[in-house]
């Protein structure tokens, strides 16, 4: 198995569209990627990370402007999977992979459930401000007690802040189903200091 990844390993790769990782190297480095312009997808223990997922705003300004693959995301990203804590990383990046790991194995992933579970709110505005309806439908079927009425509310009313209206559909829908429906005006006053 692979140690150690040394700089600048794939460097000016100009075809690299994959990397795949089956095991974890006891040292990576910030520039490994550095300039490879194709990479799409990073494969670690046969989950697929798709770096347009982990990382949507900086995926699309690399992909618009012709910029060069930001070398310290994938980085970032290599070293959260790895676990070696390499960089500090960022909660949407801890999101994002938390997520993709719980969501491609709910049974098996009680750190990214435990995180995912101690952050929910956060990660529901995350997930709202990304507009993201499908992770949000698959928490209602996987977490179902996380979606109380209180919650639900105010995750309601977060989207309806956002302007994501039909994230806003969808929890109110959930919650009319789910926990009952109540007139407006007895939803604001819960809301009233």
């Amino acid at each position: 198995m692979v140690k150690m990844i040394q700089p600048c390993a794939f460097a000016k790769c100009a075809s690299l569209e994959k990397a795949v990782f089956p095991g974890i190297p006891e040292s990576i480095s910030r520039d490994m990627f550095q300039e490879c312009r194709e990479l799409k997808t990073i494969v670690w223990k046969n989950v697929e990370y798709p770096l347009s997922e982990i990382y949507p705003e900086e995926y699309a300004v690399r992909h618009e402007k012709g910029h060069f693959l930001f070398g310290y995301q994938v980085s970032e990203l290599i070293s959260l999977l790895s676990g070696t804590k390499n960089y500090m990383v960022s909660f949407k990046t801890r999101c994002s992979v938390a997520l993709k790991q719980f969501l491609t194995n709910p049974g098996g992933s009680q750190e990214q459930r435990q995180f995912i579970e101690a952050h929910f709110l956060n990660i529901m505005q995350y997930l709202i401000d990304r507009d993201d309806r499908e992770t949000i439908q698959k928490l209602m079927n996987l977490m179902e007690s996380h979606f109380t009425e209180h919650n639900v509310l105010e995750y309601i009313m977060y989207a309806n802040e956002k302007r994501k209206y039909e994230i806003q559909v969808l929890l109110t829908e959930y919650k009319d189903k789910h926990i009952g429906y109540r007139p407006p005006e007895d939803i604001m006053k819960r809301f009233e200091l």
